[in-house]
């Protein structure tokens, strides 16, 4: 859950700054970046969370899911 710690601010800083220079193409990383996020968190959730406490996602699934995005 600490990658919310850096992605949060750095993702608001580069949002801003490619919506106020007009760099949309900016929003693409912006967009996978989140997506890999939200991999992440899943991924600790079913850590965490739950009545058998598991490994997590597996590794083949995260390796399909990031070639995915």
């Amino acid at each position: 859950m600490g990658g919310i710690v850096f992605l949060v601010p750095g993702l608001t800083v580069i949002s801003v700054y490619g919506l106020i220079a007009g760099h949309w193409d900016v929003l693409i990383a912006v967009a996978v970046a989140l997506a890999f996020g939200a991999l992440g968190v899943i991924d600790d959730l079913r850590t965490l969370v739950g009545k058998t406490r598991s490994a997590g996602l597996s590794p083949a699934f995260k390796w399909v899911v990031q070639i995915a995005v």
